[in-house]
């Protein structure tokens, strides 16, 4: 039996609507309008999806996101909130948009592997999140071997997870990776 990854990146918030930097640090943005319906949504595909473990992220979107479309699911599994699942910390630049850093590709460059040094700056690199990440799905696999597990995380962390199971972009890009919000993105341990 294989162990399978429901990766789900968190509904949408204000922050996100307004094109800022929505990072680990920001703690307590909640779910707006939209992120709330997104999550209902999201819960319709979970209806059918057989879950056995729940992992959160505890920045509130997640926690929101996670609840609200498992309630909606009938999903009652006990979730366990892991600090290894918050988004990369972005330093000074959590909340800013590009504009306000005064640095117009800021997103992009940030998750560029051949930028680390001169964006190394504004928080946690690519790398050391690429890390957390993989030692968390090497541990995940051990741990749950032929469970189902989904993971309610956010765009970097959802991004990690894509490329565990894919592959880095050659050119070191790892923005080039669309993380739909409330989207389940199923995964497959394949040991």
């Amino acid at each position: 039996m294989s162990t399978r990854i429901y990766a789900i990146r968190h509904g949408e918030t204000n922050i996100n609507k307004a094109n800022r930097h929505q990072s680990g640090e920001i703690t307590e943005e909640p779910l707006n309008e939209r992120g709330i319906s997104q999550a209902k949504e999201l819960g319709k595909q979970l209806e059918n999806l057989e879950i056995d473990v729940i992992y959160c992220s505890p920045l509130v979107r997640a926690k929101q996101t996670c609840e609200i479309a498992l309630g909606q699911a009938n999903h009652n599994c006990e979730i366990v909130f892991e600090d290894r699942l918050i988004e990369r910390l972005y330093g000074y630049a959590a909340g800013l948009t590009n504009e306000e850093l005064g640095l117009p590709n800021f997103r992009e460059d940030f998750w560029d592997i051949g930028k680390m040094q001169e964006f190394g700056r504004f928080g946690e690199s690519v790398l050391d999140l690429q890390n957390r990440i993989f030692e968390f799905l090497e541990e995940i696999e051990e741990r749950h071997k032929g469970k189902n597990i989904a993971m309610f995380s956010h765009a970097g962390v959802c991004r990690m997870i894509y490329i565990y199971f894919n592959g880095a972009p050659e050119d070191g890009k790892y923005r080039k990776f669309d993380i739909p919000k409330a989207t389940v993105m199923q995964y497959e341990f394949r040991k």
